[in-house]
């Protein structure tokens, strides 16, 4: 089924429509970025937007700096309710690329959640609640190219144009029965839009198996993730293309003893053709230590550890009373702080007072 859209590739264009958007009091919102996945860096692509007649696509390549203000400030107006279905990953990328969090969230996949939906996925949902079957398709498909082929935007726009019609059935749906639900939701929506999010970069540390090397390998290990680095951004590759993180941690262990190794291995050629460049990474990682910072972890007593198993015990049994997974009443990052934290006012921000009521804590 075709949804008819308005691209949207300047500036003025944007600026024009923005102010209609302004009028609206709820809009349906989705991204599709490049995420290391076909170039270096991780970036917005596009917005969909749907309004409740319309549907937009919005070109942030085409869309620079001071220009993309207009759809900025239609985010983060609290008086527009914005449909996001798992806001997670948007959220972080729209906090790193605009600088903001929107500040009016209904989140379909949180409300689903609310639900006890088994199945949390949108095409699930939009099946389930409005009997439309989503093409699928184009998960891993590069949002760079331009122009953008007429199928991959027909895709994307389905991702916001069935939203609004569908938080209405979610609504209906967690108003029935004794307990508020639907305003449980909109406490942890709030919550959410009251915090900073950013895209995290991934830092040398965080690389799986890097904390199993000793310090010599970690530093033989790190001068090649950062030659890795610079030569992806330069090329524009994923930094996976240039050299794998097995590789390069098996090269640590091991280093090669001739210049040979680096055309028998598998990696980008840019490798292959300049071995010398490899190789000098190597010896100064061999003139180096790297030591990993000692992060201070405080060990719950055997108290705490009675506490948070009695406070899970109620957490489940309040939680099937309310019909509501675990987690969502209480998580268990929730749970150790409210067993470690001393004070009643730090208790407080823990939870929400929809959590609080229920928990009684």
């Amino acid at each position: 089924m075709e949804h008819p859209f308005i691209y949207i590739n300047t500036a003025h264009a944007l600026d024009a429509f923005a102010k209609q958007w302004k009028k609206e009091t709820v809009l349906g919102i989705d991204i599709e970025c490049e995420n290391n996945l076909h170039h270096y860096g991780a970036y917005l692509s596009i917005i969909q937007l749907s309004t409740k007649t319309q549907n937009f696509v919005i070109d942030m390549l085409a869309i620079k700096g001071d220009d993309r203000q207009p759809i900025t400030d239609i985010l983060k107006n609290p008086k527009i309710e914005v449909i996001f279905h798992d806001y997670s990953f948007d959220f972080r990328m729209i906090g790193s690329e605009l600088g903001i969090t929107p500040k009016n969230l209904f989140d379909s996949q949180l409300a689903a959640q609310f639900l006890c939906e088994e199945k949390i996925s949108l095409g699930n949902l939009i099946e389930k609640f409005l009997g439309i079957k989503l093409e699928k398709g184009f998960q891993k498909a590069d949002w760079t190219k331009r122009p953008l082929p007429q199928d991959m935007l027909s895709y994307a726009i389905q991702d916001t144009c069935h939203l609004l019609e569908l938080k209405e059935k979610l609504e209906t749906a967690l108003k029935k029965g004794k307990t508020d639900k639907l305003n449980w939701l909109k406490q942890d929506c709030k919550h959410i839009s009251s915090k900073e999010w950013k895209n995290p970069e991934l830092k040398f540390e965080e690389l799986k198996g890097v904390k199993a090397l000793d310090d010599k390998e970690r530093a033989i290990c790190q001068e090649l993730y950062k030659l890795r680095d610079k030569t992806a951004k330069k090329l524009d590759k994923p930094a996976h293309y240039i050299l794998s993180n097995k590789l390069i941690k098996e090269i640590a262990i091991k280093p090669p003893k001739n210049s040979s190794f680096w055309k028998k291995i598998r990696c980008h050629r840019i490798v292959r053709e300049n071995p010398n460049l490899w190789s000098k990474a190597i010896e100064s990682g061999k003139k180096k230590t790297h030591k990993l910072p000692i992060k201070e972890f405080k060990k719950m007593n055997q108290t705490q550890k009675d506490m948070l198993e009695k406070l899970e015990k109620l957490r489940n049994t309040q939680a099937k009373k309310h019909k509501i997974p675990n987690h969502i009443l209480m998580n268990k990052q929730q749970m150790i702080k409210s067993i470690t934290t001393t004070t009643k006012k730090e208790k407080e921000k823990i939870l929400r007072p929809w959590q609080q009521d229920i928990m009684k804590l």
